[in-house]
């Protein structure tokens, strides 16, 4: 029974040092590339160098990585859909986001407040739609 007893101990021990090693993998993750996201310039937009047509962009950040596609007609965004979305954003940060960018006409738009790197991220992709030669992404 000892001995039992102490197998059952070190299993529990293993099984626990696993847990924690799994939890620091994925805390690390959510984590890595958050100061380059959060440092992402976001430059503003001008439509009226824009030609219509439905433009593909992303930012390629590890966790903060997206695409959109972001349509304009007679120089006005009418459109944004998400292509590929953000790990771990949630949906109201992207509906606040397409809702700003839309009715400002302009990536300069306030972030969503504790969501800071996913709007930088999310806005960057929107001007990488439309002005490709910007892109200065993380990877």
């Amino acid at each position: 029974m000892n001995r039992t007893l102490k197998i059952l101990i070190k299993v529990f021990v293993v099984m626990i040092c696993l847990i924690i090693l799994g939890l620091g993998i994925f805390i690390g993750y959510l984590h890595i590339g958050k100061k380059a996201a959060l440092e992402t310039p976001v430059y503003g937009i001008d439509l009226s160098d824009i030609d219509d047509g439905t433009y593909i962009g992303s930012y390629e950040g590890y966790r903060w990585s997206n695409t959109v596609s972001v349509t304009v007609e007679n120089h006005t965004i009418t459109k944004i859909e998400i292509l590929k979305p953000q790990t771990y954003t949630s949906q109201e940060t992207v509906d606040t986001l397409i809702l700003r960018v839309i009715s400002e006409q302009n990536t300069d738009v306030d972030v969503v407040t504790g969501a800071t790197a996913d709007s930088r991220t999310f806005l960057r992709a929107v001007e990488n739609a439309l002005y490709p030669e910007r892109q200065d992404n993380l990877k």
